[in-house]
């Protein structure tokens, strides 16, 4: 796992405490947006971005892209044209902790073969499409997930956007 001494992480002045979101953008095959989702730690049947405490010795785009390699062993570029976003607080239930997410668009490069939480959590690509169609519940290799709530939020906020689509159109991967 990766950093785990929290005497370095950054908090808001109210004590939320500030998470970096990878949102990573992969173009598969067929040419539709993808993905890159992650298995939660503590809930195998939940799917989450990569994610995890921004600390202070870091950009928020580094903490980003360290939380994309651990997690889901995703070498990802800056997407230049699209900038980072805070988005909703939100209760983390198994801490009982507030967060404010700051979500970072990163362009997929490519996978790992493995990972450092590769035993803790599988990776998927999930197309666009499926969630911001009102999708939160899928069934991936004959198992059940549930994109967890604050994730399909940020995702469909974003890609029902018409500014954040045009920008889209505009990338190779």
């Amino acid at each position: 796992m990766g950093v785990k001494d929290r005497s370095t992480q950054r908090y808001t002045p109210n004590g939320d405490r500030e998470v970096a979101v990878a949102l990573i953008l992969a173009q598969p095959v067929a040419g539709e947006w993808a993905l890159v989702f992650v298995t939660s730690r503590n809930h195998a049947s939940k799917l989450t971005l990569p994610k995890g405490g921004w600390e202070s010795f870091e950009s928020v785009e580094e903490a980003a892209r360290r939380e994309a390699i651990e997690e889901s062993g995703a070498h990802c570029i800056r997407c230049a044209s699209l900038e980072a976003w805070e988005h909703q607080e939100f209760i983390n239930s198994g801490k009982q902790s507030r967060c404010l997410l700051h979500v970072v668009p990163l362009l997929f490069e490519r996978f790992e073969d493995t990972w450092l939480e590769q035993a803790e959590r599988k990776r998927f690509l999930i197309p666009v499409e499926q969630i911001t169609n009102g999708n939160s519940t899928l069934n991936i290799e004959n198992e059940e997930f549930t994109i967890k709530k604050e994730f399909v939020d940020v995702v469909r906020q974003h890609f029902k956007n018409d500014v954040f689509l045009a920008l889209l159109k505009t990338l190779k991967t």
